[in-house]
C-alpha cells in the first residue's frame, strides 16, 4: 500500500470493522470520505497550496457536518456585531459563532458559564485553516442551569444594593403624564389601556414601542429608558410603566438581563414593572420602584378608580368632622384648666408680688457682690500702702535721721557742693529748722585717699 494513502486506508478499515453486525457497541456511522486519489497528490505531481488544501477540507467538512446538535458550557463570550464563544465540556472545546444576520434566532442573551444546546453547521474558514460551528438555534440546557445563572446574578446585584428599599422612589398617584414602554403588538398594551380608561381619564399617555423578546430587546429597552430620562423637564413623564405579557422562561429572559436591571435602577423617573404573570418574578421587578403582578395590575396600581371618589370623599369628610370636634373638645378642656390657674384668680399679686420678690433678691445679691468687691479693693490698697511706706524716706526720719535741703528744695548729697554761709533747710522726724553753713568736712573716703 502506498505511503500517501496508507492512513486513509486504515481509516476505511476502521470504519468497516466498527459497523460489523456482530459488534456489541452501537456507533454512529463514519462520514463518507473522498477517495485517496482525489485528496492526496500522487508521487511526482505538484504539491498542493495551503489554500487548495483548506479548500478541499472545506468541501468535505461543510456538506458532511450539517444540522449538528451539541451541548456544552459557554466560555470566552464576546458580543459585538457577531457573537463568538467557545462551547466546552470537561476535555474539549469548539468555537461557535452567531452571525449578525442570525441574531434574531436568540430568545435570550448568552451568558458566561451557561449550559446550552446549540444547533448549526460546521464551516471551515479557509484563510485561517480552522473550523467554526455556525449556529442556527441556541436554547438553555435545562431550567436548572438557567436558574443557577440567574441566582448568581441576583446575589451579585443584591450586594451592590441594586434592590435596596432605600433606593426605591415614591410613585405619584395619579401621574399627570405616564410613559408606557412595551411592544405594540402584544396583549399587554391593550389590557393596560383598557384598565386605565375604565379607572381614570385624567392622565396623558406616551407609548414607547420596544422589542420585548430576543437578543436585541435588552438594548432596545435600555436605550428607551435612557431617552425618557434625557427629555427636558416639561417633556419628561412623571412615571414609566414597563410591561409585557406572559410567556416561557426564554420569552421573558430579556427582563432577567443585567443591562435592563441596571437601566431601571439608574432611572431618575419612578418605574412600575408589570412583567408576565403573577408567578413570574424577574430582575426588572426587583429593580423597579414598584412591582405589579401583571400589566393589568400595573394599571390598577398606577391609576385610582374615579368611581370610588364620591364615597372616599364622604369618608374623608366624616373623618375631618370627627377630628375637628375632638380638637375643639381638647381646646375647651385646656381653656378651663388655664382659667382655674392662680394667675387668673389673683393676677396682681401673681405678677407684681413675684416681681417685688425678684427685685429684693436681686438687690441683696448686688449688695453682697459690692461688699465683696470693696473688701478686695481695701485689702489691695492696704498692701500697696504698706509697700509705699516701707519705701518712703519719712519712715527713715522716725529713726533719728534728717534731710537737708538747699534753697531750691533739693536734697544735699555732697558737702563739697556747699559754701560757707549758705542757708539750709533741715527736716527731722518732728518739724524743720533753718541753719547756715559754718564749715564743711570731706567724707571719710576722701580722707583715706
Amino acid at each position: 500500500m502506498a505511503t500517501s494513502s496508507g492512513c486513509l486506508s486504515d481509516m476505511r478499515l476502521g470504519a468497516f470493522l466498527w459497523n460489523r453486525p456482530h459488534s456489541r457497541r452501537v456507533r454512529p456511522p463514519m462520514p463518507k470520505l473522498m477517495p485517496a486519489t482525489d485528496f492526496f497528490a500522487p508521487r511526482g505531481s505538484e504539491p498542493l497550496t495551503v489554500s487548495e488544501l483548506n479548500g478541499r477540507i472545506k468541501s468535505v467538512i461543510d456538506p458532511t457536518f450539517r444540522n449538528v446538535c451539541v451541548t456544552g458550557e459557554i466560555s470566552n463570550l464576546s458580543i459585538k456585531d457577531h457573537i463568538y464563544f467557545n462551547l466546552k465540556d470537561e476535555s474539549s472545546t469548539i468555537r461557535c459563532a452567531i452571525w449578525k444576520s442570525k441574531r434574531g434566532i436568540l430568545a435570550f442573551e448568552p451568558q458566561e458559564g451557561l449550559n446550552v444546546i446549540c444547533h448549526g453547521n460546521i464551516s471551515v474558514y479557509t484563510a485561517g485553516g480552522n473550523y467554526t460551528l455556525s449556529l442556527e438555534r441556541i436554547t438553555p440546557h435545562g431550567e436548572g442551569s438557567v436558574q443557577q445563572a440567574l441566582k448568581k446574578l441576583i446575589e451579585r446585584l443584591k450586594k451592590e444594593g441594586l434592590f435596596s428599599p432605600e433606593r426605591k422612589k415614591p410613585i405619584p398617584v395619579p401621574p399627570r403624564k405616564i410613559a408606557v414602554v412595551t411592544s405594540l403588538t402584544g396583549a399587554a398594551i391593550r389590557d393596560f389601556l383598557n384598565t386605565m380608561f375604565r379607572r381614570c381619564r385624567r392622565s396623558d399617555i406616551l407609548i414607547c414601542p420596544v422589542s420585548v423578546q430576543g437578543v436585541e430587546a435588552s438594548r432596545d429597552i435600555e436605550a428607551k429608558l435612557a431617552l425618557l430620562n434625557s427629555l427636558r423637564p416639561e417633556q419628561k413623564p412623571d412615571l414609566i410603566a414597563l410591561i409585557r405579557g406572559g410567556g416561557s422562561v426564554e420569552d421573558l429572559w430579556t427582563f432577567n438581563e443585567e443591562r435592563v436591571a441596571r437601566a431601571i435602577a439608574a432611572s431618575a423617573i419612578p418605574i412600575v414593572s408589570g412583567i408576565g404573570h403573577e408567578n413570574d418574578v424577574s430582575l426588572s421587578d426587583m429593580a423597579a420602584d414598584l412591582r405589579a403582578l401583571t400589566p393589568t395590575d400595573a394599571a390598577v396600581c398606577i391609576f385610582p378608580d374615579d368611581t370610588l371618589y364620591p364615597n372616599r370623599l364622604g369618608q374623608i369628610a366624616k373623618h375631618l368632622d370627627y377630628l375637628l370636634c375632638s380638637k375643639c373638645a381638647d381646646l375647651r378642656s385646656s381653656f378651663e384648666r388655664i382659667a382655674k390657674a392662680s394667675l387668673f384668680s389673683d393676677p396682681h399679686e401673681r405678677l407684681f408680688g413675684m416681681k417685688k420678690l425678684s427685685f429684693h433678691q436681686t438687690a441683696d445679691r448686688l449688695s453682697r457682690i459690692a461688699d465683696e468687691i470693696l473688701n478686695r479693693v481695701n485689702s489691695r490698697l492696704s498692701t500697696l500702702t504698706a509697700s509705699l511706706e516701707a519705701l518712703s524716706p519719712l519712715s527713715v526720719l522716725s529713726r533719728g535721721y534728717s534731710i537737708s535741703l538747699n534753697e531750691n528744695g533739693c536734697p544735699i548729697h555732697d558737702a563739697s557742693t556747699l559754701s560757707i554761709g549758705q542757708t539750709l533747710r533741715t527736716r527731722v522726724n518732728c518739724g524743720e529748722f533753718i541753719s547756715s553753713v559754718v564749715q564743711t568736712f570731706p567724707s571719710d573716703q576722701e580722707n583715706a585717699s
